[in-house]
């Protein structure tokens, strides 16, 4: 808020200025308005598409709206697919890239595909783009961290208030079980950030390190995080998280870089294209300072899909379907407009229904008149889970409310639309130990 005000303060003067001049000049002349600056080539490649079915070689993503096609796909999947690469954010196009030449791409929220067809036929038929290096500024693979310059040179580690001396090279050192050095950059690699390099990929995927470890501002929630970047990603230590499989996560550096080369990345207020609640989605997001901090940026669009809700003696729950057909339970205890929102062993605010076909739907009468067993969509998630028994009791109604939740996810949580579409539940995280979460329900801004 300070920030507008001072840049309104600073156009107020500049006008002035610029209205005093043309007076001297002789009265007042008609200055053209400048238009605004044209979109970089390729960000028509960001808007999502429309919907199509799935097949082996082609794949659609409701989450944001874009889709995963022939190689490209063929490598998501045999690489880490979602843990790794995160979702596409844009389609594939044509751009140049920072040494001259123009490839096929496509960003996806942690990295970059190029098609090299040099390579065709062989493993580098398809690589990560340099993204490590592009975000740390690195004039060569062993010279980063340098000042900001040229075309596509992010903000360069020096200038983000960061020390340049993780990205100077160490002296070398035998490398041990718990300690590698690289003599091709001068770095090491030590215990957590190495085993995890060694189990997810390697210098395949993520190349050497080009930095030691240090502690970083990430520049999507504000929080301060040990980091250490390679040349194609930055990996980040989540205390939070200790001794779960997300102690060590990758950075959002092809969403980061693809930002800062002017592409309109996904989740940056673009509305889904008939869903009227997106742009009430993004209308609440925007206007409400608190609920900005509560759930970070957004690490998707929004997106529509078959869904339900049952409501409970004290809580309700709430069901969705992400891509691939998984569906997803909120547990949501407390009043209806704020409580606890249970988070699951994989540090989600949903839970996978793992309901198969053949169980017993369950359902029936409660103890008492007006309480019910939940059949159908949560019976069985419902009976296996005493904790969410004994925190929501019995449902108050027969059988769980279908309707078409619109979702989007957050750096920190998500929102979630009620069955009369009039508000939104907010889900967000808690920093533990152990972590928490929380939800607030909001009214949606009329249309």
């Amino acid at each position: 808020m300070e920030r507008c005000r001072y840049r309104r303060a600073v156009l107020g003067r500049v006008v002035a200025v610029v209205s005093a001049l043309l007076i001297v000049a002789g009265g007042p002349t008609v200055v053209a308005a400048q238009p605004p600056p044209a979109p970089p080539p390729g960000a028509t490649a960001f808007g999502p598409i429309p919907v199509f079915p799935d097949t082996p070689d082609h794949r659609f993503f409701a989450t944001t709206g874009h889709s995963l096609n022939s190689g490209f796909k063929a490598y998501w999947e045999a690489y880490g697919g979602l843990a790794i690469f995160g979702y596409p954010i844009s389609e594939e196009f044509q751009e140049k890239e920072i040494d001259g030449q123009i490839r096929t791409a496509q960003y996806f929220e942690r990295a970059r595909f190029e098609y090299h067809p040099e390579f065709k036929g062989s493993p580098y038929e398809v690589e990560l783009g340099l993204l490590g290096r592009e975000v740390a500024n690195c004039a060569s693979p062993t010279s980063c961290g340098g000042s900001p310059g040229g075309q596509f040179s992010l903000v360069g580690k020096v200038a983000m208030g960061n020390p340049a001396v993780p990205f100077l090279p160490k002296a070398a050192f035998p490398s041990t079980v718990e300690h590698t050095y690289f003599p091709t950059t001068g770095h090491s690699l030590n215990f957590g950030f190495k085993a995890y390099w060694e189990v997810n990929g390697g210098l395949a995927l993520f190349g050497d390190p080009i930095s030691e470890e240090f502690t970083e501002k990430n520049p999507d929630t504000g929080q301060e995080y040990t980091v250490q970047y390679f040349e194609r990603e930055r990996f980040e230590y989540h205390p939070e998280f200790a001794g779960s499989p997300y102690e060590v996560e990758l950075g959002r550096l092809g969403a980061q870089v693809a930002l800062t080369r002017g592409y309109p990345v996904n989740g940056q207020a673009i509305p889904t294209p008939g869903d009227p609640l997106s742009a009430r989605f993004t209308s609440l997001y925007t206007s409400n300072e608190r609920l900005r901090g509560l759930l970070g940026p957004p690490a998707t669009m929004t997106f529509q899909s078959p869904g339900a809700v049952l409501e409970f003696e004290h809580g309700r729950l709430i069901a969705h379907r992400e891509d691939g057909g998984l569906n997803l339970i909120s547990v949501l205890c407390g009043d209806p407009q704020t409580g606890q929102a249970f988070v699951s062993s994989r540090l989600t605010l949903y839970y996978e229904d793992t309901f198969s076909a053949g169980q017993s739907v369950g359902g029936g009468p409660g103890p008492q008149p007006g309480l019910y067993e939940p059949g159908r969509v949560f019976g069985a998630f419902w009976r296996a889970r005493a904790d969410v028994r004994m925190c929501l009791g019995y449902a108050t109604a027969p059988d769980a409310t279908s309707y078409t939740v619109t979702v989007q996810n957050f750096s920190h949580g998500l929102l979630l639309s009620t069955s009369d579409g009039q508000a939104v539940y907010a889900l967000y995280l808690i920093e533990g130990p152990p972590p928490s979460g929380r939800y607030e329900r909001f009214a949606l801004p009329t249309p």
